[in-house]
């Protein structure tokens, strides 16, 4: 009985100290930045069921280490947050996925045809074609001319084609995708001045669209069917789990489908990110916008994809002189925007008060100025809900007071590579000289403690565009070189602009609490990367690899 009870007691002491410490997996010996204040840099974390336990020095880990911990020895390699993608439309991206989209940056319309050919040559058995990424002024038309279903005919009338400008707020298609739709001269606009199809004088159809007129010709179209979007979104998500996003801002949802892939891919297990959908509010109606997103919400809502944002439009783009500026283009035209100062207050009041954060496109300097002025008007209204205003192009001359004196709950949303030199000339010929030297202004808001976040907008983007690393060293970059859009000072270091990846991201989502950072208690969503991307020649940082994305501690991407 002595022998039984000199070998039986410490084994049983020593599975209740397993049972207490459980498996901890220890990363040890690397170079973390955690993006939080009091603690920007450690050597060593501890991860245990998906949560982060411990971040700090090697030393102070060595108390997770025993017989069933998994020691990582990470040979100096640099860990990051997971970054957060502020503002992208994966399922609108992955629907237009679902057919193949084709390319068509820098073409004109002749080469634009010849490659649409060529893609039918290549794939026959195709049932539609889906391009994206056509500038208008590269077409050689005068002012108002617009190009019709002619030019797309000429590729096919068996199918329908669909093509989407740089900023998907224009659209071009040809005759059979207007068949399909039932569209003719009879057929109303989906919002006079707005959502509407460009008219020949006896009102037929041109071919072309502006902002969500194309909602009525895609839903006609081969893209509706769920086996094929459900490919197109899982195609992208991997591609964001590869360059290291772990959690998403899709603040669009043009069809249902969107939300019905994105909650199947939940319950599958194979939504590896936080994300938030958004609806679309109707611009003259937010009690009925207001009861589709709870619909949305009742429905969808699920553990790690919330559908709980209101989305508002005040304007469209620079590119095609719909978004709503002070003063008149340099052209002369007009764009006042798609909803008043008033209608904004009430679209934002209505959301406010149903426990829904808000998160708004405005482009314009007129668009941001009524947006913020909306926001000033319901600053009492549950204030613990994010108020978000997204991209941020042309800067009203008040805004930087305005968003400091909202700074506890507001934050400027952004993409920095659209401040690239290959934008320059084309901006600087639509707004002019005074209006080009007052964009995205980030610096000036950071230094005023303001919160901004980035995001690469796909598909109103590149597809490299969806590389946080590029987006980061744009904004880098801006600080240093002058072929980029000015001001200098509103550009980033390094260290701000990784934590408008990171954190601030996660604060626009409110979900600051869970992720963002690395710290105790939040979970571990992380990346390895292959360079400390602090140290480096700042024009190094674009060519950064992600080596391994964790969410929730488990390895969802390994390069």
């Amino acid at each position: 009985m002595k022998y039984y009870k000199s070998f039986f007691i410490p084994v049983i002491i020593a599975l209740l100290l397993i049972g207490c410490t459980g498996n901890f997996v220890v990363y040890d010996n690397a170079v973390i930045y955690t993006c939080e204040d009091e603690l920007p840099e450690a050597q060593a974390m501890v991860v245990k069921d998906g949560k982060i336990v411990y971040v700090g020095t090697r030393s102070g880990a060595g108390k997770y280490k025993n017989i069933t911990s998994r020691v990582v020895d990470m040979q100096g390699k640099t860990i990051l947050p997971g970054m957060i993608d502020s503002h992208v439309h994966p399922g609108m991206t992955g629907f237009l996925m679902s057919a193949g989209t084709i390319p068509l940056v820098g073409k004109n319309i002749s080469e634009i045809q010849d490659t649409l050919k060529q893609y039918l040559k290549n794939k026959p058995e195709a049932d539609m074609i889906v391009g994206i990424g056509f500038e208008r002024q590269r077409f050689g038309l005068k002012e108002g001319e617009y190009p019709t279903t002619k030019e797309l005919d000429a590729v096919s009338t068996d199918i329908p084609i669909l093509l989407f400008d740089d900023g998907c707020h224009s659209s071009w298609t040809n005759s059979k995708a207007l068949e399909l739709a039932r569209i003719n001269k009879d057929t109303p606009d989906p919002k006079a001045g707005v959502d509407v199809f460009i008219r020949y004088a006896d009102g037929t159809p041109t071919g072309y669209m502006l902002e969500k007129a194309f909602f009525v010709v895609a839903e006609a179209t081969p893209l509706f069917k769920l086996e094929r979007v459900t490919k197109g979104i899982s195609s992208l998500l991997s591609a964001f789990s590869a360059v290291g996003v772990t959690a998403i801002c899709d603040p669009g949802g043009l069809f249902e489908i969107e939300y019905q892939v994105l909650s199947s891919l939940q319950a599958d297990g194979k939504l590896n990110f936080h994300y938030q959908k958004a609806n679309i509010a109707v611009e003259d109606d937010p009690a009925a916008s207001l009861e589709k997103l709870k619909d949305l919400d009742k429905k969808y809502t699920k553990d790690n994809l919330r559908c709980n944002l209101y989305k508002m439009l005040m304007d469209g783009t620079i590119e095609v002189e719909t978004a709503s500026l002070i003063a008149p283009y340099e052209s002369g035209h007009e764009a006042k925007g798609y909803i008043s100062t008033e209608q904004a207050i009430e679209h934002v009041r209505t959301a406010l008060t149903a426990g829904y954060p808000v998160h708004v496109h405005a482009i314009g300097d007129r668009a941001q100025r009524d947006i913020l002025d909306a926001y000033l008007a319901t600053q009492s209204i549950n204030p613990h809900l994010t108020r978000t205003i997204a991209h941020n192009q042309v800067f009203e001359p008040d805004a930087l007071t305005k968003y400091e004196q909202m700074k506890s709950n507001l934050t400027c949303q952004s993409t920095p590579n659209w401040t690239h030199s290959e934008s320059v000339e084309v901006t600087k010929e639509k707004i002019g000289e005074d209006r080009f030297k007052h964009q995205y202004l980030w610096g000036q808001l950071m230094d005023r403690g303001v919160n901004v976040a980035f995001g690469c907008d796909l598909p109103a983007n590149s597809d490299i565009a969806l590389n946080p690393f590029l987006q980061i060293w744009c904004a880098v970059m801006r600080k240093l070189d002058d072929s980029f859009f000015p001001p200098r000072e509103a550009g980033l270091t390094v260290q701000q602009a990784l934590k408008a990846y990171t954190i601030n991201g996660a604060r626009q989502m409110m979900i600051d609490d869970i992720t963002g950072s690395l710290k105790a208690g939040k979970y571990a969503d992380f990346i390895v990367i292959d360079r400390d991307i602090t140290k480096i020649n700042p024009n190094d940082i674009a060519d950064t690899k992600v080596e391994q994305t964790y969410f929730r501690g488990e390895l969802v991407h390994i390069d």
